[in-house]
């Protein structure tokens, strides 16, 4: 067996046998030999070949603009800038002041017309105006009046709403089975607020704050047999793991298909990620990749309280857009940098596929790479095996396979950017530390050569909840 050939190897990308055992050439027999890896290590699979179709990163945030009640403010021109590079493609927000803010950055508006209804506290139900279990109940007048004369200012002040949200968060813990046939009342009324008189407008329902079966079946029951096509099913995936959503959406799908009447709505997650994983790099990767698994349309990051020595506790529903920012809306956190290479890995979706899909799991994104101009190949690879309530995971080596690259032969020089988790292993409290990221950490830069197709890259002691940004690209003779 013959090495693989590379230049400035340095322990970590394609290919020395002290790394791993790869066959680069045909054996005596003619024939390739399995790949030895050592115990401990998971592999990823990319495809250079494959096309997924092309990138739209699921970006978007929910409210992260000011309090309802505080001072009004714009983005920092740096901040505008930096948010205006990820190209959010949906914004929730719930108030006016925010929407003028979000419009801006070309992201679709979803617009939670209960939260000012219900001061954008729980709703119990029997629902009522103050958000609490006492008060006025099911006071129809006065729910349709306040979804009525949200659309109103939206039609008149020409501030177009792509989804209208009916209720946000619905607490179905509290629901006996009579109320929950009461709120599918609720969601009547909303749909019939919205669209009557204005057909174009798009509603969207339940928004519950968990995806359950035993709650979609009857809503999607209640609408089939009351003629309401909503637009967009959405929910919330929030207590649930990353890779939780593929099920959740497959089970959609599945009710949708046996009520053919109400058509194929597209899915939003328009609040996903709880609080001990909000802050997690690693798991912000698995979102992004599960998501894309389950062919969401449209996602918005959720929003908690954070905390930090100089601020104390505070919530980046009004500072920080959704753990983006430090509280000064400026200092980036590592989930920044997280969406910022997301947004920039555009071309088409290559295949990506782990050994250990419930521990690391790779984004892909190829251009073209061959004899026609320069090919890039880019990654964004997350370990999430535990969440800020738990001690990390031990780490491990992680190896990246490439195949199918359509160079024979050749060198790709490939760069390795460090996203790391830089909080407490476990936390205290119930409130993520917020802590300061100002750009990724360069971890390796290498020419490797490309055999039979194929490059090989290993990921050392990979720590759980941590990310790494790869570029590879093709050189020419030139570059060589």
């Amino acid at each position: 067996m013959q090495p693989c050939q590379t230049k400035q190897f340095s322990g970590w990308a394609c290919a020395a046998v002290a790394v791993l055992t790869v066959v680069c050439s045909a054996s005596t027999s003619g024939h390739s030999k399995e790949r030895v890896l050592p115990s401990g290590v998971a592999t990823i699979t990319i495809d250079a070949s494959s096309n997924d179709g092309p990138a739209t990163p699921l970006i978007g945030f929910v409210h992260g603009i000011a309090a309802p009640s505080g001072a009004d403010y714009d983005f920092p021109p740096e901040t505008a800038a930096r948010i205006a590079a990820l190209k959010p493609t949906l914004w929730k927000v719930s108030d006016p002041r925010h929407y003028l803010k979000a419009k801006p950055f070309g992201a679709q508006i979803m617009y939670a017309s209960s939260d000012q209804y219900f001061r954008y506290q729980e709703i119990y139900y029997p629902w009522n105006d103050t958000g609490t279990k006492s008060g006025r109940f099911d006071d129809w007048a006065n729910f349709d009046a306040n979804a009525i004369s949200v659309l109103q200012r939206s039609l008149t002040w020409a501030q177009p709403v792509d989804y209208w949200g009916i209720l946000n968060e619905p607490q179905f813990v509290h629901y006996a089975a009579a109320d929950r046939k009461r709120l599918m009342q609720t969601y009547k009324h909303g749909y019939h607020d919205f669209k009557d008189g204005h057909p174009e407008q798009k509603v969207v329902a339940p928004t519950t704050i968990g995806y359950s079966h035993a709650v979609m079946k009857p809503f999607l029951d209640h609408a089939a047999a009351s003629d309401l096509r909503f637009d967009a099913i959405d929910w919330h995936e929030l207590g649930s793991r990353p890779e939780d959503v593929v099920d959740h959406a497959n089970d959609l799908r599945a009710l949708l298909a046996a009520r053919p009447g109400l058509g194929s709505p597209p899915i939003i997650i328009d609040e996903y990620a709880s609080a001990e994983q909000h802050h997690l790099p690693g798991f912000a990767v698995a979102w992004f990749y599960y998501l894309e698994q389950a062919r969401v349309f449209r996602a918005a990051r959720a929003c908690w309280n954070m905390q930090d020595k100089a601020n104390g506790i505070w919530s980046d529903c009004w500072d920080g857009l959704d753990g983006l920012f430090m509280k000064d809306n400026s200092t980036p956190q590592a989930l920044y940098w997280v969406f910022e290479r997301y947004a920039q890995m555009r071309g088409r979706k290559l295949n990506s596929t782990s050994s250990e899909p419930s521990d690391v799991v790779a984004l892909a994104r190829g251009a073209s790479i061959g004899s026609q101009g320069t090919g890039e190949i880019m990654m964004l690879v997350g370990r999430f095996v535990s969440d800020s309530k738990h001690a990390g995971a031990a780490a491990r080596d992680v190896v990246i396979h490439i195949e199918k690259l359509p160079l024979s032969s050749g060198n790709v020089h490939i760069l390795v950017q460090h996203i790391p988790y830089l909080g407490p292993d476990v936390l205290t409290g119930s409130d993520p530390i917020a802590v300061p990221l100002a750009r990724p950490e360069p971890a390796a830069s290498r020419t490797v050569a490309v055999v039979r197709g194929q490059a090989t890259i290993v990921l050392p002691a990979f720590q759980d909840r941590d990310a790494y940004y790869i570029n590879v690209k093709q050189l020419h003779a030139a570059d060589r």
